[in-house]
């Protein structure tokens, strides 16, 4: 028998025995409440460092995604065992110690949570259904909706953002097309679906972001580009503040896998994957106006002998900062992260958040207060199987070392 380890570091257990609880397995605080290795720029290396084990390896743990309530951090992911799938919730500090033990919030594959105010808003889906919760600040369960089909068809790849007139959800009809509704707290539909790529082809892997002017969806376009050889593309659509598109679709790039953020200067920065030179899939970045325009050219940001992908970006301070999954060290997968300015261009260093021990995938990240950032992935050190159960990790800090 197990229970979680009180006033500790990490995510250590007191183990039962002969009736009486032994000593905890995790470290205690220092004097001033920090805990060994606690996140920051170490001053020697320029690198950050310090993360958080959010999970065993019992079963696979998937996609987790950091979301800031303004106090602190939560750290929503997915444990799946077979067609099964569990939302689970981790809440932190401010500097990332926990604050209470991880509870199930949806029983559901994890999809996206966002932070309301309040309480959080998820999203799940099973078997092509979705459902929604909306969990306390406390990790309470509270709202929990049924599971539904839309009218649509299959849900996928679904993602949230909260704009001033609702819940914006974005999601991937089964590949063939991207579509958009807003929701209330309550996860009422306050209005019809609609379908926001509308040319033939296969079209999936929504973006979303939020603004007082409305929504702004980036996706993955799998339609002929300009020379006619069907290339995938990543394209931008904005959507007014209940949901009625504004303008047509505009084609950025030729890439995949895309990540957009609002700028606090306003525009945004469209982070995607691109495998133009021929040689590997690299990271670039493009900026774009307030309408969703081109705003420049593009930014490469991962050119090394090996594959980058899986970019996440979100906006800090002027510009943004961006996570990736790069295989510079093979046959390791380390995550990367780099602060742009709003042209997209690299300011300092690109700093790696874990060490190469073991293949590390699918980041995300998102900004705190105070250009904290926090970014959580998937990897597989504690286990010595290849294709064995995956743990989700969480690093909370500056992360990125002060401009000197």
């Amino acid at each position: 028998t197990t229970r979680p380890c009180a006033s500790v570091c990490g995510a250590g257990e007191e183990v039962c025995a002969e009736g009486t609880f032994a000593a905890c397995d995790a470290p205690a605080p220092d004097a001033d409440g920090r805990c060994p290795g606690a996140p920051g720029c170490d001053e020697a290396s320029r690198l950050p460092r310090g993360a958080s084990r959010l999970t065993g390896n019992e079963v696979d743990a998937r996609f987790p995604k950091p979301v800031w309530t303004g106090a602190g951090w939560a750290v929503f992911w997915g444990q799946s065992q077979g067609i099964d799938g569990d939302v689970w919730l981790a809440l932190r500090d401010a500097d990332g110690r926990p604050a209470g033990a991880p509870r199930v919030v949806l029983d559901r594959h994890f999809a996206d949570a966002v932070w309301l105010g309040d309480a959080f808003f998820v999203a799940g889906v099973e078997g092509g259904q979705v459902a929604f919760a909306r969990p306390a600040a406390d990790g309470a369960r509270g709202l929990v909706t049924e599971p539904f089909l839309l009218p649509t068809g299959s849900f996928s790849e679904g993602q949230l953002a909260v704009g001033p007139a609702g819940i914006g959800v974005a999601w991937s009809d089964g590949l063939e097309s991207v579509w958009f509704m807003r929701l209330d707290r309550d996860a009422r539909e306050l209005a019809a679906p609609v379908q926001v790529a509308e040319a033939p082809g296969r079209q999936h892997d929504p973006s979303l972001v939020a603004d007082a002017n409305g929504f702004t969806v980036a996706w993955k376009d799998d339609r002929a580009d300009p020379d006619g050889n069907g290339a995938p593309a990543v394209y931008v659509r904005q959507l007014t503040v209940d949901g009625t598109p504004r303008g047509p679709a505009r084609r950025i790039a030729g890439g995949t896998s895309p990540s957009l953020a609002r700028l606090a200067v306003g525009g945004y920065l469209l982070a995607f994957v691109d495998h133009r030179d021929g040689r590997n899939d690299d990271v670039y970045v493009t900026p774009l106006t307030s309408a969703g325009e081109r705003a420049g050219p593009d930014v490469l940001l991962s050119d090394s002998p090996a594959n980058a992908r899986a970019p996440s970006v979100a906006a800090l301070g002027a510009g943004a900062a961006v996570a990736w999954h790069d295989r510079r060290q093979d046959p390791a997968d380390a995550i990367r992260v780099a602060r742009l300015d709003a042209q997209g261009n690299p300011v300092g260093g690109v700093e790696a958040v874990t060490d190469g021990a073991a293949p590390a995938i699918h980041p995300a990240l998102t900004v705190g207060e105070a250009d904290r950032l926090a970014v959580s992935w998937m990897d597989r050190r504690h286990t010595d199987e290849a294709f064995g159960p995956a743990a989700a990790y969480a690093v909370v800090g500056p992360l990125l070392c002060p401009e000197e």
